[in-house]
């Protein structure tokens, strides 16, 4: 049934989506939830220390759960933002986890958090990454690489980094020419 996939599905997307509400809220709209539930993610994604950071240099007053948030979530940073995105699909413990370009916006210290959530965080989903960056989807299980909207090579990472007529292989060599 419709509702019950709708409970299965998580999706963090490229540009969070927040309510003018309070944190508790924005992450538990339907009160499933207990407070402790929700601070133990919290701490777990270091929400509370990015909106400590971030208070710093705005006007947030940071007040635990209760936090108001301010219109599309405008007082907060971007990376406090898709880190409630991040920290509400874990609360859900959703079976499939969807991450649309999840940290194609986000500094490098917030990337490394979102993806240590997902490794520890997600193991009993199925977690599908949508990325452009490479060190996203090099420890992913496997990798589809698409061109023009269609899959031309599948595989586990490992393998298609072995193969040099791999659009991956490419892909990944270039990348890592391009930090070096």
């Amino acid at each position: 049934p419709l509702k019950k996939l709708r409970r299965s599905i998580s999706i963090v997307p490229q540009e969070p989506f927040l309510l003018e509400v309070t944190l508790k809220t924005n992450l538990d709209p339907l009160n499933l939830y207990s407070e402790e539930e929700i601070n133990e993610i919290l701490e777990k994604v270091k929400l509370y220390e990015m909106l400590e950071h971030d208070s710093a240099n705005s006007k947030t007053k940071i007040n635990g759960i209760n936090t108001e948030i301010k219109e599309y979530g405008n007082n907060l940073s971007f990376g406090c933002r898709q880190l409630l995105c991040v920290a509400r699909a874990i609360l859900r413990k959703s079976k499939v986890v969807i991450l649309d370009e999840a940290t194609s916006s986000v500094d490098q210290r917030t990337e490394d958090i979102i993806t240590n959530a997902v490794d520890n965080m997600f193991q009993d989903s199925t977690v599908i990454t949508i990325a452009h960056r490479i060190n996203t989807v090099k420890k992913c299980d496997r990798i589809a690489v698409m061109e023009d909207g269609k899959i031309i090579e599948i595989g586990k990472p490992d393998e298609l980094i072995k193969d040099s007529n791999s659009k991956f292989y490419s892909l990944y060599y270039k990348y890592i020419g391009a930090i070096e």
